[in-house]
């Protein structure tokens, strides 16, 4: 089983990065003056070059905590190089806040806590890691938060089902070796689910993949919604029923995981971000449009017009798949206003969970998406309020009776059915699963 994490001296390259920078975007919200604003920028410039330095060293690395100590006395005393004078409040309290960082990582308090010795770059880390590391606790913090709420929404919808019990979830990080080809987007990270499930429960692992040498501040930005696309699809991919064993994992694409769930995981993200408890963490983030779901966002477009050999050609079909899932959550949304605003948005929801969780829909989903994107995509607008009420009629019986399989095998009716009346040149795309 390879579940891994980073090697003690990329987490040490991480994490002070992140804890560093993290201090002077809190500080820089308060920055008043041009002097406060030029130093934010100063010192947000050389931790970028200490970062690049210390990612190119050739010495073995020292405890985490030892290390991150200097990378903090390092700013210290650059801000005070700087300002040899009489300093502002503002300095002060940045030169304080840097100070107190220090305490933020404690390599022994953490291998007492869970009662082992200190990491040493061997695979007993990953078990140190997991049961409380505090080098990785902002990537475990971001992914147990993730792991919470898609607990909560798949339990909501499946009430009978204890998640609990026959699903695991745990988190990994690995390096990558080459950068994410992603047209005008300096995100250097991916996401990335492997299976290992047996007889009695299901098992996911998450990996986050890193490319270190460019790790940027917007890269971190963009985790949440990398984490929720991994554990709200892919981790509940097919476990119903229970006891079936799921490929380790597949390159291979699809239109329904990797575009129509793909919106419903960005869309999830939207509505939580600002209830998440890791956002008391870094309110000084959280505006109008929070940055969470800003950097999120960016990348789930950036993949929808993507250079990378491996998901480029299936960019075109993943945009598809969005718009299919907007439209179809519009029209719920639009039955319902005068009544329940929220329960278009829940029927939806239900539908896409359904499709997701349970192993049987496997070979119909992908095509099913196809079906809604020839209604509701490639349908000419005087049969479009035709198609809407068809679709209407079928989201009503399943209101009656919460049966996806009769949706399903209506839904496939009206394609014929439209396809019959040559409202469409060719029948939708099917996709072989």
């Amino acid at each position: 089983m390879d579940e891994t994490h980073l090697k003690l001296s990329d987490r040490t390259l991480v994490t002070g990065f992140i804890l560093c920078t993290k201090i002077l975007k809190a500080q820089k919200s308060s920055a008043k003056t041009t002097e406060d604003f030029r130093l934010i920028r100063d010192l947000e410039v050389k931790i970028r070059d200490l970062y690049r330095k210390l990612y190119n060293r050739s010495m073995p690395a020292k405890q985490l905590d030892e290390e991150l100590e200097e990378w903090i006395n390092f700013l210290i005393s650059s801000v005070n190089n700087a300002y040899l004078g009489e300093r502002s409040l503002f300095i002060k309290e940045v030169t304080s806040q840097l100070n107190e960082a220090k305490g933020n990582i404690k390599c022994l308090r953490c291998a007492k806590n869970v009662k082992t010795e200190i990491c040493d770059d061997t695979q007993k880390d990953f078990t140190k890691i997991m049961e409380g590391g505090e080098c990785l606790s902002i990537f475990n913090e971001l992914f147990e938060t993730t792991c919470s709420k898609a607990l909560v929404y798949y339990s909501k919808f499946f009430p009978e089902v204890n998640f609990n019990k026959m699903l695991v979830i745990t988190f990994a990080t690995r390096p990558i070796a080459d950068p994410p080809h992603r047209r005008n987007l300096a995100l250097y990270l991916n996401g990335r689910t492997e299976y290992f499930d047996n007889e009695s429960r299901a098992k996911a692992v998450i990996f986050l993949e890193l490319y270190l040498k460019d790790f940027n501040w917007e890269s971190f930005l963009s985790i949440p919604y990398i984490l929720f696309h991994e554990v709200f699809i892919h981790a509940f991919d097919s476990v119903l029923p229970a006891g079936l064993t799921r490929e380790a994992y597949t390159d291979q694409t699809s239109v329904f995981l990797d575009g129509w769930m793909d919106y419903v995981a960005l869309m999830i993200l939207k509505d939580e971000v600002d209830d998440c408890p890791f956002m008391e963490t870094y309110n000084f983030i959280t505006k109008a449009n929070n940055e969470f779901f800003t950097h999120g966002k960016r990348l789930y477009l950036a993949l929808e017009n993507c250079d990378d050999p491996e998901e480029g050609s299936f960019a075109p079909e993943r945009y598809k798949a969005h718009q299919a899932a907007n439209r179809i959550e519009a029209l719920f949304k639009k039955h319902f206003s005068k009544s329940d605003y929220n329960q278009g948005k829940e029927m939806f929801l239900d539908i896409s969970f359904g499709l997701n969780v349970n192993s049987k829909y496997i070979k119909l989903r992908d095509n099913l998406v196809a079906v809604f994107e020839a209604l509701f995509l490639t349908g000419s607008s005087k049969s479009f309020e035709f198609e809407r009420e068809e679709m209407l009629n079928i989201f009503g019986n399943y209101l009656n009776n919460q049966s996806l399989d009769q949706l399903v095998h209506d839904a496939f009716e009206i394609e014929k059915k439209i396809v019959d009346e040559a409202k469409f040149s060719s029948p939708p795309k099917v996709w072989d699963r």
